[in-house]
């Protein structure tokens, strides 16, 4: 049977953590959803499950993290489909960073705050991951999936930074939109590509890698 001419694809932001509602840098640490959070979440998939006439999910794919792995499994409760774990999904190691208030960072590296809003693909955290790495792991994972795409919505959820990657690279948004996603949202986004499309994505990824 022919494939669909169309990838219809769903990214997720993961719901909030204790970490995200005081507003502290988190990248790889893994907390589980907080109160707030999955409240968010649950009310999220109110607004959208409407939107797929009863249609189940090919696969929910996610981040190995805690509270990327409950918001996936909010959603296959509410709308079907398997739940399949992606290492390469894990946000960006932030290492020194890691766990500061943002307030902090802006105080203690003004100059790297003004990097992450106007070009990020500078940004390097001490003892982490530089953007560049992370930004090419996260889509050489989408690339994985979404080539396997057999017509059926394919679901994608990560924490904020993965997600906002995932949204720029699908939706041709530069970089610097990055953190204008991260912070404004929106926390679903919904991207039907043509196929021949995803093809030129992929290779243009293969080429620049």
């Amino acid at each position: 049977m022919a494939r669909d001419s169309k990838v219809d694809v769903v990214l997720v932001r993961s719901g909030r953590t204790d970490w995200d509602d005081q507003r502290r840098v988190q990248g790889r640490g893994d907390l589980p959803l907080s109160a707030s959070g999955r409240a968010g979440v649950v009310s999220l998939i109110a607004q959208w499950s409407k939107r797929f006439n009863g249609r189940t999910p090919a696969v929910i794919v996610s981040g190995p993290d805690e509270s990327s792995l409950q918001t996936a499994g909010l959603w296959a409760e509410a709308l079907g489909g398997k739940i399949r774990t992606v290492p390469e999904l894990i946000s960006m190691n932030l290492g020194l960073w890691e766990g500061l208030l943002e307030s902090e960072i802006r105080h203690r590296f003004p100059g790297a705050c003004r990097e992450w809003e106007e070009q990020p693909s500078n940004i390097h955290p001490p003892e982490g991951e530089s953007f560049v790495e992370a930004e090419a792991r996260v889509r050489s994972a989408l690339a994985e999936v979404l080539e396997r795409a057999n017509g059926r919505p394919i679901f994608v959820v990560c924490r904020p930074i993965p997600y906002a990657m995932g949204v720029c690279w699908l939706s041709n948004r530069p970089a610097c939109d990055l953190w204008k996603i991260v912070e404004d949202g929106p926390d679903v986004t919904r991207v039907e590509l043509e196929r021949e499309h995803l093809h030129q994505l992929v290779e243009d990824l293969k080429a620049g890698a």
